[in-house]
């Protein structure tokens, strides 16, 4: 619990916690990621968006590799995740 009630940075530092230190840097991370979030907003552009190009780019390297790993095509992982069973032209 974060009580504040510290006479000086020195004693801050002494009597903290990892779960109190641990808050600050969360609360700080999402205050600045607010923060930009609003900046880019004003210049039209839309953080959210990257954040969701890069985890679909993210998990199209992960298929390809899986795929390359496994000795099976991308086609059939993607519809392993389904649950169907295709059969392959060879």
């Amino acid at each position: 619990m974060l009580l504040g009630i510290w006479r000086n940075v020195e004693e801050l530092e002494d009597s903290i916690n990892l779960d109190e230190l641990q808050a600050i840097l969360t609360a700080a991370r999402d205050r600045e990621h607010r923060r930009n979030k609003f900046f880019a907003a004003m210049k039209g552009i839309d953080l959210d968006e990257s954040e969701t190009d890069s985890t679909n780019k993210f998990d199209e390297v992960q298929r390809r590799v899986e795929a390359k790993l496994t000795g099976k095509s991308e086609q059939v992982l993607e519809l392993d995740v389904f649950g169907l069973d295709i059969e392959e032209e060879e």
